[in-house]
This record gives C-alpha cells, structure tokens and sequence, in this order.
C-alpha cells in the first residue's frame, strides 16, 4: 500500500513538473524562476512530512501547490499578462481569488457577426473583451401563421 502510495505521488510529480515545464515554454517564464518553481515542487515532494495539495498534475492543480509569492509570479505569467490590464481584476486583487480565476481563463476570438448569446440562455461563461467591441441587438422571434 505504502509503495502504491509512493507511486502515485511519483506520477503526480511528474505530471506538475511537465506542466510547469509547457507553461514556463509557452509563457516565457523567466529560467531562474521555472528552476525555483521546480525545486520547491520537487522539495515538497520529497519531505515525506508534507504533501501535495492538490491530487492532480494539471496547471491549476501546480498553483494550489506553491506558496503565494510563487504563485503570484506564476499568475502573473499567465495569459500572458493580459488579465492585469483589466479594470475588474485590478478592482477584485485578492490573491485567493486571482490564483483560483486566472488558471480558468482561456482566450477567444470571434468574427464580427458570431452570436455569443440568445436572450434567455443560461450564461455558463464570463467573457472579458480585450479588444474590439461587443453589441447587443434585442431580436424577436418570428411569428408563424398557424393553420
């Protein structure tokens, strides 16, 4: 049981420290940063005393596991930055909140005619436009002649 146990954090350690190592390429994570990340990561693994926070490899399961001036050093890299320009994280700063939204965000690009939403749809997603410009046209749905 004790050797499944080490194995799996084996495979967990493994699985932060590849996407540490996408986010630090694709984000261009400062080398001297990536390899302090990297070694506290891999020091917490190996104290046996201390675990994990979070059971997945992912990048947001990566975040839980770093201390704040970590993680903020990594949010900050985090889509490229862009979140920092926007009036609603600058006005919603708490650090909690910042490492819990910002590994969520993704990036979308739609044409000028895509229709986001329908009036009444259920909204299951925020968007956040960072460039260009949203419009909202109240359509009515089309009456049809009953026989």
């Amino acid at each position: 049981s004790r050797l499944l146990t080490q194995d799996r954090r084996l495979v967990l350690l493994e699985s932060k420290l590849i996407s540490l190592a996408r986010f630090a390429k694709t984000s261009q994570l400062a080398y001297s940063d990536y390899r302090k990340i990297r070694k506290f990561i891999e020091t917490k693994y190996l104290d046996q005393t201390r675990f994990l926070t979070s059971n997945n490899g992912t990048l947001h399961g990566l975040v839980a596991d770093l201390p704040v001036g970590m993680r903020s050093m990594l949010l900050a890299k985090m889509h490229r930055g862009k979140h920092a320009s926007l009036d609603f994280f600058r006005l919603h700063n708490d650090p909690d909140f910042i490492a819990f939204v910002i590994p969520t965000l993704g990036t979308d690009f739609f044409d000028k005619s895509t229709v986001v939403y329908i009036k009444g749809d259920y909204a299951d997603r925020v968007f956040f436009v960072v460039s260009g410009a949203v419009g909202y046209t109240d359509v009515r749905p089309i009456e049809m002649d009953r026989p």
